[in-house]
């Protein structure tokens, strides 16, 4: 078989906290782009200046934030013995001979069952011991990932 690589199709998860203080950044860009220019902010009416410095500010904060969401990297990678999962920011590796099974998390309320963004990964040690892989926002559902992971697991059992 050969490998396979999950990506997320839209962008990477990045720290919100810093955003009023890259408006502020933005705006005091646009006051210098406007002095660089020669623009005289002084003697310009207010309404036009409003307009103009709220658009350029409101254009370039765009920008860059598009520019710093862009994707960082490949989510999930998965081979014939192994997958490797860069999970927000760092990167680990689960080994298929470690793995008992895979299975998409369940939320049962009610009488409704639904299925979260979480895959649990069950290991062959004795302690039951459970890892979570963020399945939320790939380019394939949870549950035929799921089912997809099993399969090469079964698989590789069968070659060993």
């Amino acid at each position: 078989m050969n490998e396979i690589i999950i990506k997320r199709p839209v962008v990477d998860f990045y720290n919100r906290s810093f955003e009023k203080f890259l408006v502020i950044l933005c705006c005091l860009l646009v006051v210098a782009l406007f002095e660089v220019c020669g623009v005289e902010i002084r003697s310009m009416p207010k309404t036009l200046f409003i307009i103009v410095f709220m658009g350029s500010t409101f254009l370039l904060s765009w920008v860059l934030l598009k520019i710093l969401k862009l994707p960082k990297r490949n989510y999930l990678t998965i081979s014939d013995d192994s997958i490797v999962v860069n999970d927000k920011r760092k990167q680990w590796s689960v080994r298929f001979d470690e793995v008992e099974s895979f299975e998409c998390e369940k939320v049962t309320i009610w009488l409704f069952t639904m299925y979260t963004g979480e895959m649990n990964v069950h290991f062959n040690d004795d302690n039951d011991y459970v890892k979570m892989i963020d399945a939320d926002g790939l380019t394939m559902k949870p549950q035929p990932l799921c089912d997809l992971l099993n399969e090469r697991l079964n698989s590789y059992k069968e070659k060993a």
